[in-house]
This record gives structure tokens, C-alpha cells and sequence, in this order.
């Protein structure tokens, strides 16, 4: 999947990614997360338009319920950054902060 990103195919990069993810593949996972994390968000990397917080909060919890550190930081960094950007009337960060409660 790596490969393919650098090479610039973006749908054979995400679909392994993806399926990856979804058998626990934790590189997969993270990769999947910051693909959609809008702290990291770049659209040379992603099939994506544009950010998307709810994506990127899930892969990046299942990836810290396996444990995996570098998930749970990533999680304290979308839940701070949705915390300022909520507080600037942003309604896609406020709804991902019902995900903290």
C-alpha cells in the first residue's frame, strides 16, 4: 500500500489500506487515520476532498483499544484540536467531540 502511495495511486493505495485496517493491521490503521485526520490532511495522499474527523477518530481508536501508543496520541491531538476549532464554531468538531464523552 505504501508503494502505491508514493507512486500516486491513491484508490490501490487506500483499498489496501483499508482491507489492512480492517484485519487489525495496525500500520494500516494509522494509515487510515491520518489519511482523514484534519491536523494532517493533504490531498496528495488521500482519495478524500477534504478532512474527515469521524474516520479519523475511528481508526485511530481501534488502533489505541490494541494498545498502540502512537494511536492514543493521535486521539488526544484530534480531540484537542476539535476542542479549539468547536469553541470556533466549527459543527463537524463538535460533533466529533460526542465521541469523547
Amino acid at each position: 500500500a505504501s508503494r502505491h502511495l508514493i507512486e500516486g495511486s491513491l484508490a490501490d493505495a487506500h483499498l489496501l489500506f483499508f482491507f489492512g485496517a480492517k484485519e487489525g493491521h495496525l500500520p494500516a490503521m494509522m494509515a487510515m487515520g491520518e489519511m482523514s485526520d484534519p491536523t494532517l490532511f493533504r490531498t496528495e495522499n488521500s482519495l478524500l476532498d477534504q478532512a474527515d474527523l469521524i474516520q479519523a477518530y475511528k481508526w485511530y481508536q481501534r488502533a489505541a483499544s490494541k494498545g498502540h501508543l502512537p494511536a492514543e496520541q493521535r486521539v488526544v491531538v484530534l480531540q484537542e484540536w476539535a476542542i479549539v476549532q468547536s469553541e470556533l464554531g466549527n459543527p463537524q468538531a463538535r460533533q466529533l467531540l460526542l465521541n469523547f464523552k
